[in-house]
């Protein structure tokens, strides 16, 4: 299980290479890698126990295999519950996974150079999946699950969802994956009868350290907020963009005008407004006092450059992730990417480095995040529900984002549209 202290190594990287401008030494980093082998496993056994006691929480844990050819996989209580090999998973089962789902790549289009304006109208279209692609969706998930999880750790999450707890709560899996693992759609993995979002409230873990170092729970998102507590930006103008032609999100706009209303802030900052010089102006002057920090608007993310050519698309010029680097958010906001691909990027063997991963190291503990192009009018729809969950029942994030795939689950079967999105942070 060594491997998964890697992420954790990285982090810590990264942090020191923020803070003085340099990357670790060799032999710094050895350090590093030392204390975390060394220490992560005791702390992460003890964390479990306390978990377990206090909530029904499991962990579901990947890491290479001793002979380095496969794959383990572990699920944790406070005591080992099942563990088994699997073959290595490579970037065609994932690949594979995204053509059966039917997920499409929504990329801007390249502005002709002989011409001011852009085609018009460019509109992103939502179109109802046949029965026969959902049919081969739910194929290429079952595929997956095989590999992901393998017959020993299946039998017993199923074991684990038929036991109904008196509060009537939802156990809780904290998924700790390595390399491109966390971008996999856990929810809509096949389990039992069901998938896993039926039976539980899923969190993806950013590192072991989560779990073994943490102090408290991160502070809950108020019912109203405060206009210095809160930045929610949708839908920017970007018909000025000199390079590129974007289609247009005209649900991106009531969506964040919907969780402009539903936190109590006047407007979301939207179309013309919605420039690069206003969104970081805000993050900058709000530093220590935002809670939460929301965007509908196009993301691309990068595989080979992530922090330079990852972004979310606003007027003026993009938001990098690079250009977090020069933010420092005090108040553990909970920031929303409601975008394509926010949760992609480079892949490390401690797991992947794109926008979500970024919006951490600038200070926000915890991310909502997209695993693929997502649909704009059910990104609205999701995203309406999970504000709710979030600020007028006060749930935890990942409790709300849980329920809210739920419910919009029983309103579309398609995948695509209900599993998109992932909770990145920290356990509440």
């Amino acid at each position: 299980m060594a491997s998964l202290a890697e992420s954790a190594m990285y982090e810590t990287i990264l942090q020191v290479k923020k803070a003085t401008g340099f990357v670790p030494s060799e032999e710094e980093q050895a350090i590093i890698e030392h204390q975390y082998r060394v220490e992560y496993l005791r702390k992460f056994e003890t964390t479990l126990s306390a978990l377990n006691l206090a909530e029904d929480t499991y962990v579901l844990a990947f890491g290479e295999a001793e002979n380095h050819d496969n794959r383990c996989v572990w699920l944790i209580s406070d005591k080992m519950l099942a563990s088994e090999e699997t073959n290595s998973f490579d970037s065609k089962l994932l690949e594979d996974l995204r053509s059966g789902i039917g997920v499409r790549v929504r990329l801007p289009i390249p502005r002709p150079e002989d011409e001011e304006d852009c085609p018009s109208p460019l509109v992103t279209q939502a179109q109802m999946r046949t029965d026969e692609q959902l049919q081969g969706a739910r194929k290429s998930l079952s595929e997956v699950a095989r590999n992901l999880l393998p017959d020993k750790v299946s039998r017993a999450l199923v074991g684990i969802s038929t036991v109904r707890k008196p509060s009537g709560r939802v156990p809780r899996l904290l998924i700790l994956a390595d390399d491109d693992i966390a971008t996999y759609p856990f929810a809509a993995l096949p389990v039992g009868d069901g998938v896993l979002i039926d039976f539980f409230d899923l969190v993806i873990l950013p590192n072991i350290t989560e779990l073994t170092h943490r102090i408290g729970p991160p502070p809950k998102i108020p019912a109203q907020l405060k206009e210095r507590e809160a930045l929610v930006v949708g839908a920017p103008d970007l018909s000025a963009d000199k390079s590129a032609c974007w289609p247009e999100l005209p649900h991106a706009k009531v969506e964040a005008e919907n969780v402009a209303q539903q936190i109590g802030l006047k407007k979301a900052i939207t179309g013309k407004d919605a420039t690069f010089s206003a969104v970081r102006s805000k993050l900058r002057a709000n530093a220590k006092t935002l809670r939460l920090i929301f965007f509908a608007t196009h993301g691309i993310s990068d595989e080979v450059n992530p922090a330079d050519d990852g972004y979310l698309a606003l007027r003026q010029r993009n938001l990098r992730g690079a250009d977090l680097r020069k933010i420092t958010l005090k108040g553990s906001p909970l920031v929303v990417l409601s975008a394509c691909q926010s949760g992609l990027g480079k892949i490390f063997p401690g797991g992947i480095f794109g926008l979500a991963q970024a919006w951490r190291y600038s200070g926000a503990e915890r991310v909502v995040m997209s695993l693929w192009n997502v649909s704009d009018e059910g990104s609205k729809d999701l995203m309406q529900a999970f504000i709710h969950g979030l600020v007028a029942e006060q749930l935890e994030p990942e409790i709300a984002l849980s329920r809210a795939i739920r419910i919009i689950k029983k309103n579309t079967p398609d995948p695509a549209i209900w599993a998109a999105f992932a909770y990145y942070g920290p356990p509440s």
